[in-house]
């Protein structure tokens, strides 16, 4: 009995983070443009074009950042799959899991893609540079770039989710919870 509490607290806690990472891993997650443009005459000496550059700034971010919540997804459901926890059910745990590593690097792909197109198009509302000021000043101005990604990025998959719920809505009929697979 011991044992089955401590894994399902593992799984909540791991299940948690990896929901916290997922709105706030692309401003801790700082591997790319975000941290390069303080070095951007080096950057602009390369022999690559600059959508190059931004593809593998961004395509680096999104890897750490994926590799670290898929690896908190799979030990969330390795800690419920192990401790028998009833809610939620094994099918579901499943379901999560199959989307997390379907859908994760996309969307992690465009919110990185936010984050460093916003520090190229406003550079003065990203700290640029491994130098992070502290205080109320930098925790308001954290708030209100975070409010401005996170609304970005609904409004984003605002459509592709619309899409998703039509086709989940028509073929519940047949297929019931499997119509999640073609939404």
């Amino acid at each position: 009995e011991g044992s089955t509490t401590l894994l399902e607290i593992v799984g909540w806690l791991a299940a948690m983070w990896a929901g916290f990472l997922f709105v706030l891993g692309p401003q801790w997650v700082r591997n790319d443009l975000r941290t390069d443009l303080s070095r951007l005459a080096l950057l602009r000496s390369y022999p690559l074009r600059g959508t190059t550059v931004v593809g593998a700034e961004t395509a680096g971010s999104t890897a750490v950042l994926t590799a670290l919540q898929l690896g908190l997804v799979g030990i969330a459901y390795l800690a419920f799959w192990g401790g028998e926890v009833p809610e939620p059910s094994p099918a579901l745990r499943t379901v999560v899991l199959a989307a997390a590593v379907v859908f994760l690097p996309a969307i992690n792909f465009l919110a990185m893609l936010i984050q460093n197109g916003a520090a190229l198009l406003l550079p003065a509302w990203v700290r640029v540079g491994r130098d992070r000021p502290m205080g109320v000043e930098a925790l308001g101005h954290n708030m209100l770039v975070m409010s401005g990604f996170i609304a970005i990025l609904a409004l984003l998959l605002l459509a592709p989710a619309g899409i998703a719920g039509a086709i989940f809505i028509g073929f519940e009929a047949g297929l019931g919870w499997w119509a999640a697979a073609p939404a």
